[in-house]
């Protein structure tokens, strides 16, 4: 059994955890394209449990075929994680050694803790995007002790560019006057990349 996660761009499927018994050959790090792959591109499509009988013969496993061979497995259940109704990887549950069709109650069960698995992934995400919130917070503080005002408006307006992900960003004040706005700190996405 594996857990794939797609990266980022949704090109790759990378196997990030697996469950094997000694002997057979791992598959930690494999990364499988996504683009013309019919198990995934059929994963994507349904949302739901794909189970293939016969993976030296079925079709759906062409990208995936030769891996799978090598590890001994000859039929296979793929389950999707699916978060916030997109597929962002899949559990792989393999019949080694001798050939089986997995039942609708074990696709079911199956289901059940991916949809956990995909529970957790969330919250780990929401927990990692707080963290670099809290660290943006904290490079705004530190800046701001040192007390040079253009500095601290360029470096609000480069960390909400990387928190959102926007192109381009920048902070506007009122004057002292309170008649108008005067454009402060400004940044671009490739000066927020490149800051630490």
């Amino acid at each position: 059994s594996a857990v794939a996660l797609f990266d980022e761009k949704r090109e790759f499927a990378a196997i990030r955890k697996e469950y094997l018994e000694p002997g057979y050959v791992s598959a930690i790090g494999d990364k499988h394209p996504i683009k013309d792959n019919p198990q995934i591109e059929k994963l994507l499509e349904t949302k739901k449990v794909i189970i293939i009988d016969d993976v030296q013969h079925d079709p759906i496993m062409a990208k995936t075929r030769d891996i799978l061979i090598k590890r001994r497995t000859l039929s296979l259940m793929v389950v999707p994680i699916v978060i916030d109704g997109e597929v962002v990887g899949s559990i792989g549950v393999d019949a080694v050694d001798k050939k089986r069709h997995f039942t609708v109650e074990e696709a079911e069960l199956a289901q059940a803790i991916a949809d956990q698995a995909a529970a957790a992934i969330r919250i780990s995400q929401q927990l990692k995007n707080r963290l670099n919130d809290i660290k943006a917070l904290q490079d705004i503080i530190e800046e701001m002790h040192l007390g040079e005002l253009d500095a601290v408006l360029t470096l609000i307006a480069e960390r909400a560019i990387a928190l959102t992900r926007a192109k381009h960003g920048g902070v506007w004040l009122v004057n002292k006057n309170r008649t108008a706005l005067d454009f402060g700190g400004v940044a671009s996405k490739e000066q927020s990349e490149q800051t630490p």
